[in-house]
């Protein structure tokens, strides 16, 4: 993919490239190579010294035994850019086992502080973390539960830069219950300790942060029910309470969706936060709504529509597409998006500012050759 300039804001032409290779290995297993390339083709004034490419080399094997009791993953990745030559790799374990009443979980990865890839997303840099699982189910002799379990997780980051300093820690234990009637429950209980490195809003209101260095431990409840799937309304409602850093927050949850078969089906999700901070710090009200349509006209012709307002962004979202399946894993879409403002900038009455509008058409064509 070649990208094009942006003198005025400063963005470079890039080219952009990866490299995939996959092979099978054992009975179900197989061992990957990806080569990732970000390559700026000029050189520009504005450029900064040793930013000039991004690269990345991994190597991962997928672990999937037999009998599929067994599975995980295996990676090692190491970035490359002029600008660092160290710190610059990251290391992940995964390893599952799964049996009708035990399933557990060994899991950990380290992410150099200097490692960086440009292409793809890594949420933190210059940590090490272990998040385990341990989940046992039972299968009652009864007419109501099919089958429920215990589970614990426990979650532990640290910053290895920071003479391995105790950053994040989650305790998490769950129970839940599938019914007969293809219902779930469940309640959950978390406890969390974080430290900030930062100062740090968790309303995301622009009001007085709490401050960098502090600490925080709190637990929260919380429990869930979900109607059966089968039936053409369904619904899944998630009350919660509990600490939230120094204050208190209250939330629901509400999913709904409606189904006429073979055609037609929609969902609305709700979510509403209430986050209330001791003084000076600020207190929110937050509310999601997320309304989707999907409707089937033929086995190849398909629309989907999603709306979203979130009152924490300020903004209203509509996302519209069509997709028409003209051949056997080959697809033409086109997209239709807007964002609006929703507080206090409107080009008129009632009309909100326009945040972006695009129209996008897209082909894949798969080649069997």
């Amino acid at each position: 993919m070649q990208t094009q300039e942006d003198i005025k804001n400063e963005i470079a032409a890039t080219n952009n490239s990866i490299i995939a290779l996959q092979h099978k290995v054992f009975n179900r297993s197989n061992i990957s190579f990806i080569f990732i390339n970000k390559q700026a083709t000029k050189n520009y004034d504005f450029s900064e010294i040793g930013k000039d490419y991004n690269r990345l080399l991994g190597l991962d094997y997928n672990l999937a035994s037999k009998d599929n009791k067994w599975y995980g993953k295996y990676y090692i990745h190491k970035s490359f850019t002029q600008e660092y030559k160290d710190k610059d790799i990251s290391v992940g374990v995964n390893t599952n086992y799964n049996t009708k009443n035990i399933s557990f979980r060994l899991s950990g990865l380290y992410v150099g502080d200097n490692f960086n890839s440009e292409l793809g997303y890594i949420k933190r840099t210059g940590v090490i973390k272990i998040n385990p699982n341990f989940k046992y189910k039972f299968w009652p002799e009864n007419k109501k539960i099919h089958n429920h379990s215990l589970e614990v997780t426990p979650v532990f980051i640290w910053r290895p830069e920071l003479n391995n300093e105790l950053s994040d820690r989650f305790l998490i234990a769950r129970w839940g219950a599938n019914q007969n009637d293809s219902s779930t429950m469940g309640a959950v209980v978390k406890n969390r300790f974080t430290h900030l490195y930062r100062d740090f809003d968790p309303t995301r209101t622009n009001g007085v942060p709490l401050p960098v260095g502090s600490e925080y431990n709190f637990t929260n409840f919380e429990a869930y029910y979900s109607s059966p799937s089968s039936e053409d309304f369904s619904y899944t409602i998630t009350p919660s309470f509990g600490e939230f850093f120094n204050g208190k927050i209250k939330s629901i949850d509400l999913r709904l969706s409606y189904r006429i078969q073979p055609r037609f089906n929609s969902s609305v999700q709700i979510s509403y936060d209430k986050i209330k901070l001791p003084n000076p710090y600020p207190n929110a009200n937050i509310l999601l709504i997320a309304p989707r349509i999907d409707y089937t006209f033929t086995k190849n012709l398909y629309w989907a529509t999603l709306v979203q307002y979130s009152s924490q962004r300020e903004n209203l979202s509509l996302n519209t597409r069509l997709q028409w399946r003209f051949a056997p894993l080959s697809d033409l879409f086109l997209v239709y998006s807007d964002n609006y403002y929703t507080e206090d900038r409107y080009d008129s009455l009632f009309v909100p500012r326009i945040k972006s509008r695009s129209i996008n058409l897209k082909l894949t064509y798969w080649l069997d050759i």
